[in-house]
């Protein structure tokens, strides 16, 4: 597995931007989630708030939040997932607030906070503080409420977890996942501050773009290479037989999901079908 780099727990990356970390390091979170404080201050926005109870990460926001000064003004969460909507409660707390979260709304909201909280979000709102100002891009792929954030003053591009630092992302709809990587592309950012790792500069979106495409005729190789029809999960694990994450059942899943995506994707333009069993096979 690659060595990721070594990130501070808490880290100044702009004159608007300063990066939280929030120590829940893990195989599919890296050095765990990132999280965002927006703003030349003291007037602030959060953007993702870590997982639930994570009483390391409340204590360095609210050093960060004191020794900058700042007044967090608006939470805006990027996406359903625990570690970054499931802090919000714990971190309220931590900075004696009450705010509600912002966010487009997903069923799964419910498990991990009181939904009445939610004020949502819009597709291309402004969110603003004095000297810092983000657009709201609604980005589905990684989940289907999956948002981005373009904070026009630097031009920067924060993304959830649509695109990850020194590694590659995770999705649950293909197409609406490569959509938003080409709807980066469009955009144009100077640096994207990613959902877990390092930022990472423009060029990776091509990098991601083009990862797909090799990782899809991959899997149509092997697929082709199969004399009799193949479960998705076994294509998994010819696919991915060279990689050390197939001993890693977190990040095997994560591949079990990629590869019956791009399958469904075959089947919807007619490389591949499934027969009577519910195995695959190329057209």
């Amino acid at each position: 597995m690659k060595i990721l780099s070594e990130l501070r727990d808490i880290e100044r990356l702009s004159p608007l931007v300063i990066r939280i970390l929030g120590q829940n390091p893990g195989p599919k979170t890296l050095q765990g989630t990132n999280t965002y404080l927006v703003g030349k201050g003291p007037d602030v926005i959060l953007i993702d708030s870590g997982e639930p109870d994570n009483d390391k990460y409340c204590k360095l926001l609210k050093k960060a939040v004191n020794e900058y000064k700042l007044n967090v003004k608006s939470i805006v969460v990027t996406h359903w997932h625990s570690d970054h909507i499931g802090g919000y409660p714990s971190a309220l707390k931590s900075l004696n607030l009450s705010l509600p979260y912002r966010k487009i709304p997903h069923d799964m909201d419910q498990h991990f906070v009181d939904t009445s909280q939610c004020k949502p979000l819009t597709d291309k709102e402004e969110i603003s503080v004095p000297g810092a100002s983000l657009t709201v891009h609604h980005t589905p792929g990684h989940t289907s409420d999956s948002i981005s954030l373009l904070l026009r003053e630097e031009n920067a591009l924060f993304c959830g977890d649509s695109i990850l630092g020194e590694s590659s992302g995770a999705f649950d709809n293909y197409i609406d996942y490569m959509n938003t990587l080409r709807f980066y592309k469009e955009l144009k950012p100077e640096v994207i501050y990613t959902g877990h790792g390092i930022e990472e500069k423009s060029e990776t979106i091509d990098t991601y773009i083009e990862h797909r495409a090799k990782r899809e005729s991959i899997i149509l190789k092997f697929l082709r290479k199969e004399k009799s029809s193949i479960s998705s999960n076994d294509l998994t694990l010819k696919v991915y037989e060279n990689e050390g994450i197939i001993h890693i059942p977190l990040l095997l899943l994560s591949a079990q999901e990629i590869v019956s995506l791009v399958l469904e994707k075959f089947e919807r333009d007619g490389t591949a079908h499934k027969d009577s069993n519910g195995n695959w096979m190329p057209n």
